[in-house]
């Protein structure tokens, strides 16, 4: 194989490597901000919210705690 054919493959496995790591980069850092994005995405099941709910980990009348 010749140069130009390596430089094309070394050029297609790092585009894809990058964009591998891209996306784990983006996704593992959402880890930094887990507490602020839980409260904001089940504001209702950690405040009580407007519908009563009960809290995210509080067992419901009758349900023993496990």
């Amino acid at each position: 194989m010749r140069r130009s054919g390596w430089v094309f493959i070394h050029r297609c496995v790092g585009l894809i490597m990058a964009g591998f790591l891209i996306l784990v980069g983006v996704t593992e850092s959402l880890l930094a901000f887990l507490p602020e994005l839980d409260r904001a995405i089940n504001r209702a099941f950690i405040s009580g919210g407007k519908s009563g709910a009960r809290g995210a980990f509080q067992p419901g009348p009758g349900k023993p705690n496990s």
